[in-house]
This record gives C-alpha cells, sequence and structure tokens, in this order.
C-alpha cells in the first residue's frame, strides 16, 4: 500500500509540472492578416570602398650640382608659388669653369675673324691676279694664279673650321650656364614645403644617393584613387558621381566629385580596375593622406520590382514571403538583389519569385506556416 501511495505521488509530480506545448494554429483558426503588393521603384547599385587622398601633384627635389648650400629661403609649412628660389647652392668649381669657358669663347671668336679677315684678303688677291692674267698673260704666270686660289680655298675652310670650334665654345659655355642655373632651387609649381632636410653650409652631392632636399605638395586639388574589382569593373565610366565620406571629419557633409581617370585594363595582380577621382580644396581644410569612404553608383536599375524589409522572412541566407492565395497561406522564397533606404524604409529589389500583382503579407510572424488559412483584415 505504502510502494502504491509513493508511485501515485510520484506520478502527480511528473504530470503536475510539465508545461504543455504552446497550441499551433490548425486548418480551423483562420488567420486575419495584412496584405499589400510589390511597387515599382527606380534603383541605382551602389558600392562603398575605401580611398587615401593623395596630393595632386607632388615632388622630391634633388640637388643637380655639387657645391655648398649657401641660403635657404623656406621652411616646413612654407606656401610656395611657382618660380619661387627655395635654396642656393654656391658651386666655386662651376665658376670658375664658366671664366674659363667664357675665355675660349672669346678666343675662338677672335679666329673666326682672324679666318674670315685672311680668307677675304686671299681671295682679293686671287681675284687680281685671274684678271690681270687673263688681260695680260705675259704679265703672270698660270702658276701663280692656281696658287692664289688654293690659298683662298684653303682659307675659306679655315673659316669652317672656326665656325664649328665657335659653335662647340658656345655650347659648353652654354652647358656651364645650365648647370649654374641649377644652383638656384626654384619651386616647380604652387604648393607648401613638407619636409626639409638641409641647412646652410652643408655639403651638396648631386651624384650620390641621399634624402631630397625638400618635398612639395600641392594642395589645392587632391586625388583619391579606387580599385574595382573585376565584377564591377564593367559598369564603370567617366564622369560617374560618386560621394566621399571622410573618417577625420564625421559630421561633416559628404563631399561630392566625379570619376575623372580610368585604368583602360585590370591590374595583373590584383585584377582590379584602378580609377581616379578630383576633389577641389580651395579652403585648404582637406590634407593629402586623408583617409575617407567613397559611395559610388554604378548600374540603374529602372521601375525595379520592391518590398519592404519588414515583409520578408530571413532563414539561412534566403528570403522569403507569404502569399495569401484563395485563402491559404502559401510561402515563397525569393532571389533579392540590391537593397535601398526610401524614407527611412529600407526596400529590397526581387529578382524573381514574386508577381507583380500578388497579395503579401506585410507583418509575418511566427504563428504562419505554409497551408494555414488566412483572411485579410
Amino acid at each position: 500500500m505504502r510502494r502504491f501511495f509513493f508511485g501515485w505521488l510520484g506520478w502527480v509530480a511528473l504530470t503536475g509540472c510539465s508545461t504543455p506545448p504552446p497550441s499551433k494554429p490548425t486548418q480551423t483558426e483562420v488567420l486575419r492578416v495584412k496584405l499589400g503588393r510589390a511597387m515599382r521603384m527606380d534603383l541605382v547599385r551602389h558600392i562603398e570602398l575605401v580611398t587615401i587622398l593623395r596630393p595632386y601633384e607632388q615632388v622630391a627635389l634633388f640637388a643637380r650640382v655639387n657645391g655648398y648650400l649657401q641660403s635657404i629661403h623656406v621652411d616646413r609649412g612654407s606656401l610656395v608659388k611657382k618660380g619661387d628660389l627655395l635654396a642656393v647652392i654656391d658651386t666655386p668649381f662651376l665658376r670658375r669653369s664658366l671664366q674659363t669657358q667664357k675665355a675660349q669663347t672669346t678666343a675662338q671668336e677672335a679666329l673666326l675673324a682672324q679666318a674670315q679677315a685672311e680668307y677675304q684678303h686671299r681671295q682679293t688677291l686671287y681675284q687680281r691676279l685671274h684678271e690681270l692674267w687673263r688681260s695680260s698673260p705675259g704679265a703672270t704666270s698660270r702658276f701663280r694664279v692656281e696658287d692664289a686660289q688654293g690659298q683662298a680655298l684653303v682659307a675659306k675652310a679655315r673659316i669652317q673650321t672656326a665656325q664649328a670650334n665657335l659653335l662647340i665654345a658656345k655650347a659648353q659655355l652654354a652647358e656651364i650656364q645650365t648647370r649654374l642655373a641649377f644652383a638656384q632651387l626654384r619651386a616647380p609649381f604652387d604648393g607648401v614645403i613638407t619636409e626639409r632636410n638641409v641647412h646652410p653650409g652643408a655639403l651638396i652631392q648631386a651624384d650620390k644617393i641621399a634624402a631630397p632636399l625638400f618635398h612639395l605638395v600641392s594642395k589645392k586639388r587632391l586625388r583619391g584613387v579606387l580599385d574595382i574589382s573585376a565584377p564591377d569593373a564593367p559598369f564603370v565610366r567617366p564622369d560617374q558621381p560618386l560621394q566621399l565620406f571622410l573618417d577625420a571629419l564625421p559630421h561633416a557633409p559628404p563631399l561630392h566629385a566625379k570619376l575623372q581617370r580610368i585604368a583602360g585594363a585590370l591590374h595583373p595582380m590584383s585584377r582590379t580596375l584602378r580609377v581616379e577621382f578630383d576633389i577641389q580644396n580651395h579652403n585648404q581644410t582637406l590634407y593629402p593622406e586623408m583617409y575617407g569612404r567613397v559611395r559610388l553608383a554604378l548600374e540603374p536599375r529602372p521601375r525595379a520590382l520592391v518590398l519592404p524589409s519588414s515583409w520578408m522572412i530571413a532563414q539561412k541566407q534566403q528570403r522569403s514571403v507569404f502569399l495569401l492565395r484563395q485563402g491559404i497561406l502559401r510561402q515563397i522564397s525569393l532571389q533579392t538583389g540590391i537593397e535601398t533606404t526610401h524614407a527611412g524604409q529600407t526596400f529590397v529589389e526581387i529578382l524573381s519569385g514574386l508577381q507583380e500583382n500578388e497579395d503579401i503579407v506585410t507583418h509575418p510572424n511566427s504563428t504562419m506556416a505554409d497551408g494555414l488559412s488566412a483572411i485579410s483584415q
């Protein structure tokens, strides 16, 4: 009797403490649902890429002549204009070479003048002897006439030699003057000095690999570089609009630009298409090497079939919706495309699986299942 009593208590405890499973809707329970239909909307497929702003122009300035740094006129942060003097290099060897070459050029000019005077004299003597021989053959010999003619031709050749030597001397003089001009370092374009690596009195050696004297960048216009993946490359075109969001200016509005330059081939290693865009920086608020995110509009899709994302059920990377067909719920899978946000609501492009005139449950929940009866509210 005691054994039966305890067994009965155990059975009561087990049955009393267990919770019955929630009841699922059956065919006899008709669900009341809200319905809606897909709509048409003009969509544009966007991609987001990371970029780094680079100077539109930048250059490392090296010395072209040997010498000593005589003076320096800029420092890090100096704003310069094209042609501004940055530094002067003292080149005593070149200055002495210039004086020597000037003297040699003057000497060659004198030799040319001497050769011209000699030719004029020889040519005049030949003409007189020739006229005398023609008028009075016995007054002079044919040999003297031919000898005078030969000496005139030799004098003419000396003029040509003197002219060639003078051209060589002038070319050497111009070369030295050009090298002396390199002793003055000037800015090749408007910009700002970002690096200065020398001080007055420093030994400057042009034929030695060393750090540049200055680094100059242009900030009025910056360039951004993007690498487009191969599947997106066919949709890239010049003048394509984009938006630039800078990490350093999170609260600033996006900057607007257009694609300017597009490489004609994919990079052989990364298999990406390199494109560039320009950003005007008139107020100098942007700096080279700033990171940013670019939102690029690629592929327009006019009158695409879309649904609000809240109407869909996402299960294992597959999206589906409930349709109401003749009073019965039918769950169908969808092939979706791009997404867009409009008026604070996310819309998803429908590629296949749905017709435009079908009734769709707008607020699906866990109580719904394929095959259950439902009516519209």
